[in-house]
């Protein structure tokens, strides 16, 4: 069996669109949380962060949790984050501190 970077690439576009379909206007609600949460963080001089932090942070929940793997490309798009990049241009990633996440490492981003 071959794999097909492109075409998992395509299914994942379209898992997270079915899931964004199914939470309303969770994706106007959540940009506005962010953008207000980035300000907070950003007034207290930090200039990174992880999606797992605002998801601790913010009561904007949506209706399934799979929408959350949409919401990096949901910030990048709306020009609030970035990939923190390091000296080989790969993004940096720091372990998870959710119990529930054993300890999988999730992408750093720069605020913007």
């Amino acid at each position: 069996m071959l794999l097909d970077a492109r075409a998992g690439h395509e299914a994942k576009e379209q898992g997270m669109q079915l899931a964004l379909d199914f939470c309303g206007d969770w994706r106007d609600r959540v940009v506005l949380a962010f953008t207000a949460w980035a300000a907070t963080q950003k007034a207290m001089g930090l200039k990174t962060c992880t999606i797992e932090q605002f998801r601790a942070a913010t009561s904007v929940q949506p209706d399934s949790h799979k929408a959350w793997g949409s919401l990096p490309s949901i910030l990048c798009r709306a020009g609030l984050i970035a990939p923190d990049l390091d000296a080989d241009g790969e993004q940096r990633t720091r372990r998870a501190a959710a119990p529930k996440t054993h300890a999988r490492r999730v992408g750093v981003w720069r605020l913007l």
